[in-house]
């Protein structure tokens, strides 16, 4: 996973040197706790942030063991209104209306969709408890598996052609003297992500 990660972003990296903010989530096996990782190994963060229990080992760091953030923030939408400020627009890939219906009884099988239910019940209540200024749900990444890190320049530019189809509800929110800068910005986190792939 780690040999994959790396070839994705092309080398591993700071997080305070990155072009753009940037913090990944993950979960305190011991407390239960969120642990918002916004410095160190981009490598390292992301390998925490996706350690899926049972599927991927725990992550060691400062005397704790680290595993998927998703198991308490599906949608970090505490931790990075407390990082970034201002209004949060957050993209939720667990949709209310997509189903995985076909679960066949093997074990990886189980446990993720055992996974899919307990994040959606979070991220409902979380949007219950702290709304964003904005949230959108992502059926089309439905098709898509957790494991298929090969394709993730195909979700990248997914991702993008997604947003910018809703450019003018996000313009709504960004109203302004120059709101066409928040496209902008979009452009340019699209671009600065494919250009790592790339390397």
């Amino acid at each position: 996973v780690m040999r994959r990660l790396e070839t994705l972003l092309g080398g591993d990296r700071e997080i305070p040197s990155l072009p753009l903010p940037f913090l990944a989530v993950a979960t305190d096996l011991r407390t239960g706790k969120a642990v918002v990782l916004r410095t160190g190994s981009l490598l390292r963060a992301i390998r925490a942030s996706i350690a899926i229990p049972g599927i991927f080992t725990p992550v060691e760091q400062d005397g704790t063991l680290l595993v998927d953030g998703g198991l308490v923030e599906p949608i970090p939408l505490r931790s990075a209104r407390e990082a970034f400020g201002g209004p949060v627009l957050a993209v939720s890939v667990l949709t209310p209306t997509s189903r995985q219906t076909h679960v066949r009884p093997h074990v990886l099988d189980v446990l993720n969709h055992s996974l899919y239910i307990m994040q959606r019940r979070i991220v409902e209540a979380t949007v219950l408890e702290s709304p964003p200024e904005a949230l959108l749900f992502m059926e089309e990444t439905t098709r898509y598996s957790t494991a298929q890190f090969d394709r993730a320049r195909e979700l990248a530019d997914l991702g993008y052609r997604w947003m910018m189809d809703r450019k003018e509800a996000l313009l709504r929110l960004r109203e302004g003297p120059h709101p066409g800068t928040f496209l902008e910005a979009l452009q340019q986190i699209r671009d600065k992500f494919l250009e790592w792939l790339q390397r």
